[in-house]
């Protein structure tokens, strides 16, 4: 295959926020030989392509155009493609289109949690004639991306020697994404989850029922999801300012974290508060999925919150079950700063599906 013949492919990244694109050129040359051996695999709801096993070598891409597109500027999903179509250049036509998104994805059509759009990939391949389109759940794309990341954009926060068996991806964002994936040898095995909307968990009795009856205001139940994310921190600093009588000032996430950096009490307490809690939810996702392979959190979020992360009070919290808390406290958890992590995972499984698709 000659470079100008080489196909090009659609990578986007779709937040509840933000949506990142990707078009780009794969270097078909620089792939890892066996995974041309490898036969395709087609989505199904039993086995979606976030589900797949690849090869961790990382496949090259030539990027043409890259976009990050705020979600507000867009009526729906389809409108920031277009946007984003619109500055490629003229006559790109992707042969592969690979689209995480922030929601549950068991089929062809798809919507996100924390945003109503609805991507349906048939549609998609209706309107732009692109001959594939694949959905995948956005921290299968996290964690495709860890699979191949560079090791100086991952930060440890707790040492530990990782051993056979699942890694954990955990990040808040405007929601709370999780997942697992697996290393079998030159293998990377993603599995989804939708457990942020599990019930928050007991560590702190007291706080959880002030907390449980200040969400009940908003017709909300506490879940992981209602504290760990974006929202939840500015919902968080709200809550411990009303108990003192008193309102928070802040409507983002960022405002609070600089805010604790400059070393307000109020939005220490907070973050200090949201750390403990990710603390926590780490260690009960590292029990559930039994992950000797380590925990890797990721997001710009916990990317801002790194000084309070990689104090004891997170790892602590990590650690304090009844059960298996010296294996918890044994196991490593590392920080991935990388703000387009899940579009370079998306565009790494794109690579992977040309690679065993391309005669």
């Amino acid at each position: 295959m000659t470079p100008t013949a080489a196909p090009l492919f659609l990578a986007a990244d779709v937040g509840g926020t933000r949506a990142r694109f990707l078009l780009a050129r794969w270097r078909e040359s620089e792939a890892a030989p066996e995974d041309r051996e490898k036969p395709p695999q087609r989505a199904s709801t039993a086995d979606t392509p976030s589900t797949a096993g690849f090869s961790r070598h990382l496949p090259a891409w030539e990027p043409l155009c890259q976009r990050v597109l705020e979600d507000d500027a867009f009526p729906h999903f389809d409108a920031a493609l277009e946007a984003f179509l619109a500055e490629c250049p003229p006559g790109a036509e992707p042969k592969l289109a690979v689209i995480a998104l922030a929601g549950p994805v068991t089929g062809r059509r798809a919507r996100l949690t924390n945003r109503p759009w609805t991507i349906d990939a048939d549609a998609l391949t209706a309107r732009h004639g692109w001959p594939r389109v694949e959905l995948m759940n956005d921290f299968a794309a996290q964690a495709h991306g860890i699979a191949a990341a560079a090791p100086e954009t991952l930060h440890v926060l707790q040492r530990g020697a990782p051993r056979p068996g699942l890694a954990a991806v955990l990040g808040p964002g405007t929601g709370l994404g999780m997942g697992f994936f697996l290393r079998e040898g030159e293998t990377v095995r993603v599995f989804p989850s939708e457990g942020g909307h599990a019930d928050l968990g007991g560590f702190d009795p007291p706080f959880l029922t002030s907390w449980s009856t200040w969400l009940a205001r908003e017709g909300r139940i506490a879940s992981w999801e209602s504290l760990l994310c974006g929202p939840g921190l500015v919902r968080l600093a709200a809550f411990l300012a009303a108990e003192r009588g008193r309102s928070a000032p802040w409507t983002e996430a960022p405002q609070i974290v600089a805010s604790a950096q400059k070393g307000e009490a109020l939005a220490q307490e907070a973050v200090t508060t949201f750390v403990r809690t990710l603390g926590a939810c780490a260690g009960d996702l590292a029990l559930i999925g039994w992950t000797l392979g380590g925990v890797y959190l990721v997001g710009a979020l916990a990317a801002a919150l790194r000084p309070w992360l990689e104090t004891p009070a997170f790892r602590s919290a990590f650690a304090a079950k009844e059960r298996h808390g010296e294996t918890l406290a044994a196991l490593p958890i590392l920080l991935a700063d990388d703000p387009l992590l899940g579009l370079k995972g998306a565009a790494t499984f794109a690579c992977r599906l040309l690679a065993a698709t391309t005669p």
